[in-house]
């Protein structure tokens, strides 16, 4: 009989431990409907995605590269760019009797020019944010697994200086990156019109209304976000 050896148990714990990440399988969802639903207006909502996970990005990387894309973009033509991305990489895998395109490393994308972005319908400040990134962390200047075991206001400190990255895309990043359980973008339009509609207001809430509503959601404030942001897409 033969047994695996410890790189293929390894090997198998790591693929497990990014499929759980992926998935959101450690989030506790009822904890949350039990902190919001004393709230009639979330009542609807929560019908509606019951039982619904954040879907995270498997590699930090690809995460941040994906939310600087979707700085002040429509989810539809930032997801193009994105596609546009991963064909200028030209890396894929074997899937069944096929191949899948998978997102370019640091390296591939440090490659790449300004211009050759630009062609592909980047703005060319957009342009410089996605491949100056990649080239800081091509070139060892941040190791953005070290970010995992940082406190949120450690990854903010760490990220914030680099050129394109602010508070939003941090907040993003802790929330799809590193899965951070208790983050509110309150910046985002898209939670401030979500909230509008949730509760039925006559004006979009600014950022510190945002801060002040989202107290009653903790510790749970990244489900809320995104529970929010899905209600957007013609659930309700």
């Amino acid at each position: 009989m033969d047994y695996p050896g410890d790189g293929m148990i390894e090997e198998g714990s790591e693929i497990r431990n990014r499929i759980q990440q992926m998935f959101s399988t450690h989030v506790q969802v009822t904890e949350f409907y039990a902190t919001v639903s004393s709230d009639p207006a979330w009542m609807p909502l929560l019908n509606a995605l019951f039982g619904l996970r954040p879907m995270r990005d498997a590699d930090l990387f690809e995460s941040m590269v994906r939310i600087i894309i979707g700085q002040q973009l429509n989810v539809q033509f930032a997801a193009a760019l994105v596609e546009r991305l991963i064909d200028m990489g030209e890396s894929f895998v074997a899937w069944g009797d096929g191949l899948l395109p998978v997102f370019p490393s640091p390296e591939q994308i440090a490659r790449l020019t300004y211009a050759q972005l630009r062609e592909r319908s980047f703005s060319q400040r957009k342009a410089e944010y996605v491949i100056d990134f990649a080239r800081i962390v091509a070139d060892g200047k941040i190791d953005l697994e070290t970010l995992r075991g940082m406190p949120d206001e450690q990854v903010h400190e760490q990220l914030i200086s680099f050129r394109g990255i602010g508070r939003w895309t941090v907040e993003c990043f802790l929330l799809f990156g590193l899965g951070r359980q208790d983050i509110m973008p309150a910046t985002d339009i898209g939670v401030q019109n979500a909230l509008q509609k949730l509760y039925g207001m006559e004006y979009r809430p600014k950022d510190e209304e945002v801060r002040n509503m989202a107290e009653a959601w903790k510790p749970f404030r990244s489900l809320a976000t995104y529970y929010l942001w899905q209600s957007l897409i013609g659930l309700l």
